[in-house]
């Protein structure tokens, strides 16, 4: 049964990280801040939960499950914290913005290459594009784009952003719709 329960929370905690991961790029806030916020709670969580993850986990030691009753909590709350804001937006505060891309980048990857058992390698090559865009208020925010649109645009193009406001107050952007000043085909 306990490997039941420590099974369902790391399942738990990796989904509400991921999501996490994914809605952030979508959200107009520093990282940090929820970051922060996120952890201070998780910290008190972990403190708080202390013993009965000392019963779950396979060791004596408190200190390791406050640890990791921290981790789970922080994975937790971090997912809840953009999830929340994220899809329950208030669609009644919906603006559209028009902001000028500032700059273009391409990022070298590597995927991972099962070598034999237990060994990895360095995999295919492949590349992220995203553009930086200005908001009216002078703001910087990276935005990952499609290789086909990333192609298509130029700095000094804009791009036509829809945000709401989140539930909690943070800004959430809802559509993107990409307009470029050149009429360029791609062969």
């Amino acid at each position: 049964m306990k490997t039941l329960i420590l099974i369902v929370l790391s399942l738990v905690a990796v989904s509400a990280a991921s999501i996490a991961f994914v809605i952030q790029n979508d959200t107009m806030v520093e990282w940090w801040l929820p970051t922060v916020i996120c952890a201070m709670l998780a910290i008190s969580v972990g403190y708080a939960l202390r013993l009965a993850f000392g019963l779950i986990l396979p060791t004596d030691n408190r200190l390791l499950a406050g640890t990791v009753g921290a981790v789970v909590a922080y994975s937790i709350l971090i997912g809840a914290f953009y999830a929340l804001n994220y899809y329950m937006s208030d669609g009644a505060t919906s603006r559209q913005f028009k902001v000028a891309i500032t700059g273009k980048t391409t990022e070298e990857h590597y995927r991972v290459r099962r070598v034999g058992r237990n060994r990895v390698g360095r995999g295919e090559k492949y590349y992220t594009h995203s553009v930086t865009v200005e908001w009216p208020d002078g703001r910087l925010k990276k935005l990952a784009v499609a290789v086909g649109e990333y192609n298509k645009l130029r700095t000094g193009d804009s791009i036509s952003l829809t945000t709401e406001d989140g539930l909690l107050g943070l800004p959430v952007i809802k559509d993107k719709k990409y307009t470029s000043k050149t009429k360029r085909k791609i062969h």
